[in-house]
Formats: structure tokens, C-alpha cells, sequence
């Protein structure tokens, strides 16, 4: 039989429970003995770090101090890719963007969050209608 080239191959592949001392493995093997890999090591490894990030973390918040001005988000990019968290505390809608800009940002209403992966050396920027608004913020390095 040849390797899966559809769910259906998968389906029809058998399984066989081995014990290595440590414990029962199983394994899914093909009519033909070959074993199948439904991912790569590297592939599986992509995955875990996509959704469970192991890199530095770190916290802080941005002041907003003048009125429709925008403001970089953290002001220092992260040198490696990275995942950043932001939290709109403030009474008033805030904007994000990734344009050092005050216009056509997207709205963070308050009591809001977003969430959005980035890309080493890059950063967003927010700006705020109202003076003085505080703008949190988590990032992961991923």
C-alpha cells in the first residue's frame, strides 16, 4: 500500500501498541509496516511554540499624554518575533494602527483588548481623542 495521500489512507492505517519499559507507546503503521507521520518534529515543534510562546515576557503602558497624537507600542520593538497583548483601561476609545499616525487607526474600545503578532524590530502605534489616556500592554517573545 502506498503512503497516505488522503484522510481515508489515514483511516485505513493500523495502530500497535508497544511497550518500551518507560510506559505503552502507540503507533499508527501503514499495511505495508511504514510508520505514519502525520507531522514532523520540526512541524510539531512550530506548532507548540506558536501556542504556548517560551520567549521573554514583559509588561508595561504607554501614556498618551497629547490628544490625537500616536505613540509607538512598546516605544522600543522587540529585536526577535513576538506577541503583544494591549488592554484599553481608559473611559475613552483609543485607536490602534500600524501607521505613526493619528488617522484610520482601529478602534480599542475601552475595557477592550487586542491581541496581534509581530515580526522582529516592528510596532504598532495608538493614539487617543483625549489627553493623558494609558494604554497596557504584554508582550511574549515568540
Amino acid at each position: 500500500m502506498a503512503k497516505a495521500t488522503a484522510v481515508s489512507d489515514i483511516e485505513r492505517a493500523e495502530h500497535l501498541n508497544y511497550g518500551d519499559g518507560a510506559g505503552v507507546k502507540r503507533v499508527s503503521i501503514y499495511n505495508d509496516g511504514s510508520q505514519v507521520n502525520a507531522a514532523t518534529e520540526a512541524k510539531q515543534d512550530e506548532i507548540i511554540n506558536s501556542n504556548y510562546p517560551s520567549g521573554t515576557g514583559s509588561n508595561g503602558t504607554v501614556t498618551l499624554t497629547d490628544a490625537d497624537t500616536a505613540y509607538a507600542v512598546p516605544a522600543s520593538a522587540p529585536t526577535s518575533n513576538y506577541i503583544i497583548t494591549l488592554y484599553n483601561g481608559s473611559d475613552t476609545d483609543m485607536y490602534i494602527g500600524y501607521d505613526n499616525s493619528n488617522t484610520n487607526g482601529i478602534p480599542l474600545q475601552s475595557g477592550d483588548s487586542a491581541r496581534a503578532k509581530f515580526g522582529a524590530n516592528q510596532r504598532l502605534y495608538a493614539y487617543c481623542g483625549s489627553a493623558g489616556k494609558i494604554l497596557t500592554y504584554s508582550i511574549k517573545e515568540i
